[in-house]
């Protein structure tokens, strides 16, 4: 079989082999040229109308949580000077502490 790729080989010349390659680039850039506009005539419902995109559904969601705790602000202080750095130090707005301070 070797042998049969190589008098294939020794009958094709260098100049053959040039024009065979710039023939399939020239394809690939003319596909590509007429199959850009082609596929991305899809694409216009993505920045459309959502009931195009989504028919019959909001994609806009939002969500809240309600508690009945008072929110509490606090700072979170780490140093490496601490005995164990890997706790933290809590710092409330009415100046008590938490935690490894």
């Amino acid at each position: 079989m070797l042998e049969k790729l190589q008098d294939i080989a020794d009958g094709v010349s260098t100049s053959q082999v040039i024009k065979l390659c710039l023939g399939f680039g020239a394809v690939a850039i003319a596909g590509a040229l007429f199959l850009t506009p082609v596929l991305d005539s899809g694409s216009q419902y993505a920045d459309g109308d959502p009931e195009v995109i989504y028919p019959g559904i909001d994609p806009i969601t939002t969500a809240g949580v309600s508690s009945q705790r008072r929110t509490q602000r606090y700072t979170i202080r780490r140093s490496v000077l601490q005995q164990d750095p890997s706790t933290p130090c809590l710092i409330y707005e009415d100046g008590r502490r938490e935690g490894n301070c």
